[in-house]
């Protein structure tokens, strides 16, 4: 690689980009004041971009850098310069400098771990011109995730069996992520991709993005709309999404009692519609810390009832402590994990 100071006009951002909101991002003119002058610069690192046939440039990584430069009103910026780059090795340079830069947006970092962990995977199945194809594309990661995703299911790709584990792709990326915080963070990938962008521009926390997912696309789009309207629902979301799903209200009752007010009903259990009987106020919380922890426990409590009665319909007759090694041994010290908190708890009561 070579340094060379380039004519920003000639460097081309890409879309393929794993950060999705750097041309948003709050943070860039305290970057672009941060950055020193022109012809002194500051930065610690310089952009990486990749040398064209068409002698433009395009970016590998440090595109904030690259737009807070532009805002700070440079004409040119110090890059490091690479020669053209086969698409695999492309994307796993922009995976890797955004993960360990500035933190990505819950969305943004789900997309493109689950993206290292495909592309990773279908290369051990010998589709590596495949996937330099899908690469190669000039589209938003999601899309991308979504033609992997594609390519493999056609070539009996199994994910609980994968040629690469999680652990692999992650030890290559130099990411240290453990299995539930895994898990925890790809749930996100279940929020509809139609309100994915809005979302991105919202104070909402990962924990509210989850409780969305697991709305169905029409009520995530209803939602996302009132929080428009209303920003101060994205720090209800959760409660929101558990009214919903645990004690079955419709998503107008759930947004009700989320703004502290619920509609009257009928005696059939329906909405009253007479504008002359105005909504009865129900308490809302004061402290949201406590409200975020009573629905912790409630999804908990949901999750494991769920759970253990998917258990015992599995096991049938079988006694949990008989199940198969390691999973009754397991079972039991889950249970006994349980037993003791709920007694330390009501010790204290």
């Amino acid at each position: 690689m070579e340094v060379k100071r380039i004519p920003l006009v000639e460097i081309l951002l890409t879309i393929k980009n794993p950060r999705q909101d750097a041309a948003n991002d709050p943070e860039l003119a305290g970057l672009a004041a941060s950055m020193g002058h022109e012809d002194e610069p500051t930065l610690a690192q310089p952009p990486i971009v990749e040398a064209l046939e068409n002698g433009q440039y395009r970016t590998v990584s440090g595109e904030r850098r690259i737009r807070a430069a532009a805002m700070a009103g440079w004409q040119t910026v110090e890059c490091l310069v690479r020669p053209p780059l086969a698409p695999l090795v492309a994307h796993r340079l922009r995976v890797v400098e955004n993960l360990h830069r500035k933190e990505l947006h819950p969305l943004d970092q789900a997309v493109a771990l689950k993206l290292a962990w495909h592309s990773t995977n279908a290369v051990a199945m010998g589709l590596s011109d495949q996937v330099a194809g899908i690469l190669d594309k000039e589209q938003v990661p999601a899309q991308t995730l979504t033609e992997l995703e594609t390519l493999l299911s056609q070539h009996g790709f199994v994910p609980n069996h994968p040629l690469v584990s999680w652990d692999e792709t992650l030890d290559g990326l130099g990411v240290e992520l453990d299995q539930e915080r895994r898990k925890k963070l790809l749930q996100v990938l279940g929020v509809a991709p139609e309100v994915q962008a809005q979302l991105r521009q919202m104070d909402i926390t990962e924990a509210g993005l989850r409780a969305l997912a697991k709305l169905d696309p029409q009520d995530q789009t209803r939602l996302v709309e009132e929080m428009t309207e209303d920003p101060a629902l994205a720090r209800k979301v959760r409660r929101i999404s558990h009214a919903v799903r645990a004690h079955d209200y419709g998503l107008d009752e759930a947004l009700a009692e989320a703004r502290g007010v619920m509609p009257e009903m009928t005696e059939d259990g329906a909405q009253e519609t007479d504008e002359a009987s105005p909504p009865s106020p129900v308490p809302s919380p004061i402290n949201e810390p406590l409200a975020d922890l009573v629905v912790q426990l409630m999804e908990a409590a949901h999750t494991l009832k769920t759970a253990l009665e998917s258990l015992r319909e599995m096991a049938g007759e079988i006694p949990l402590s008989a199940l198969p090694d390691p999973w009754g041994p397991y079972t039991l010290d889950a249970l006994t994990s349980l037993r003791v908190a709920l007694e330390t708890f009501q010790m204290q009561e």
